[in-house]
């Protein structure tokens, strides 16, 4: 049980942002200039703490303090659907829901189906220190950038 724990804390860390945000988004660059807020150019512990609250707040639609698979669902099918706008190309929803499916699991720590604030700040602080290699203290876009590429490879396997 201590090992799956452990392997759903680590996928987990593969989410963005905040161990959410990191879900919905993918490029090193958009993530340091949405949640580096004082300019310096890398994200520190208490600014992806913050991130991380942010976007667990916009998550828990009906601001109850818990993110249900609905939610979450919700968020990344309106996530997927801005993207494909975006692009001006219909993209496929190939495995959507299984994959929401997939990343909340990895996120419900306690396997109770629901999501709660304490279990979003434990996978973010987890995917801080995972990432932060150089232990300063601080992400930059390489640490970044190196932690999305592992998450994608742990996704895949």
């Amino acid at each position: 049980m201590k090992i799956t724990q452990t392997r759903s804390l680590i996928a987990a860390c593969g989410l963005s942002l905040f161990a959410l945000p990191a879900a919905f988004a993918h490029d090193a660059d958009d993530k340091i200039e949405k949640l580096d807020t004082n300019g310096d150019g890398q994200v520190s512990r208490a600014e992806h703490s913050a991130g991380a609250r942010q976007m667990f707040t916009k998550l828990d639609a009906n601001s109850d303090g818990v993110v249900t698979l609905a939610e979450f669902e919700a968020k990344k099918d309106a996530k997927h659907n801005d993207k494909s706008r975006d692009d001006g190309k219909k993209s496929p929803d190939r495995n959507n829901k299984k994959s929401a499916s997939h990343w909340f699991s990895m996120l419900d720590q306690d396997g109770d189906g629901r999501i709660t604030s304490v279990e979003s700040d434990a996978v973010a602080e987890a995917k801080f220190a995972k990432w932060d290699t150089n232990r300063d203290g601080q992400l930059s876009e390489a640490e970044i950038e190196a932690g999305y590429k592992h998450a994608k490879k742990e996704k895949r396997d």
